[in-house]
C-alpha cells in the first residue's frame, strides 16, 4: 500500500515538474520568437522606407524575400511555442488533451531535431568531400558539434519524457 502511494506521488510530482518546465521554457521561447518577428517587421519597414529614399540601390528583391521567409518561419515558431505553452498549462491542470498535445508536439520536435542533426552531417560531408566547395574551418566543425550534441540530448530527453507521459500510472492522473 505504501509503495503504491509513493508511486502515485512520484507520478504526480513528475507531471507537475514537466508542466512547469514546459511552461517556463516555452514562454521564454515564445517571447524570443515574438521579439524576432517584431524586429524583422521593423527591419523590413526600414528597408521599405529606405527604398523610397536615396537608398533604393541597397533594397533588393532578395533582401525582401529573405526577410519574408525568416519572418514567416519565426511566426510559425511562435505558433508552435504557443501550442506548447497551452499544452504545458493543460498538463498542469491534468487535462488529457494537453497530455496528448504535449506528446504530439514533442514527437514533432524530436523529428525536427533529428533532421537538423542529419543535415549537419550532410553539410560536413558535402564540404569535406565535394571538390570546389572548400574545407570547413575548425570553428565551423566545433559549431556543428556544439549544436549537435545538445540537440541530440534534448531529443532524447523529450523522447523519454513522452514515453513516461504515456505510462498508465501517469495517464490515471489526467481527466
Amino acid at each position: 500500500m505504501c509503495s503504491m502511494s509513493a508511486k502515485l506521488m512520484r507520478s504526480e510530482v513528475f507531471v507537475s515538474t514537466v508542466a512547469w518546465v514546459t511552461i517556463a521554457l516555452t514562454s521564454l521561447a515564445f517571447y524570443c520568437c515574438i521579439v524576432n518577428v517584431f524586429s524583422l517587421y521593423l527591419d523590413f519597414n526600414f528597408w521599405l522606407s529606405a527604398s523610397l529614399g536615396a537608398s533604393w540601390k541597397e533594397f533588393t528583391a532578395e533582401k525582401a524575400e529573405s526577410l519574408l521567409i525568416v519572418s514567416n518561419f519565426m511566426g510559425f515558431l511562435s505558433l508552435y511555442f504557443a501550442a506548447f505553452l497551452v499544452a504545458g498549462v493543460a498538463v498542469l491542470e491534468r487535462r488529457n488533451w494537453g497530455r496528448i498535445l504535449f506528446i504530439s508536439l514533442s514527437a514533432c520536435s524530436i523529428f525536427f531535431l533529428l533532421v537538423g542533426i542529419v543535415s549537419f552531417f550532410v553539410l560536413i560531408y558535402r564540404h569535406e568531400y565535394v571538390e570546389g566547395l572548400g574545407q570547413l574551418s575548425s570553428t565551423q566543425k566545433f559549431r556543428f558539434v556544439a549544436f549537435g550534441i545538445p540537440s541530440l540530448l534534448f531529443a532524447w530527453t523529450l523522447y523519454r519524457v513522452s514515453l513516461k507521459m504515456s505510462l498508465e500510472s501517469v495517464i490515471n492522473r489526467f481527466q
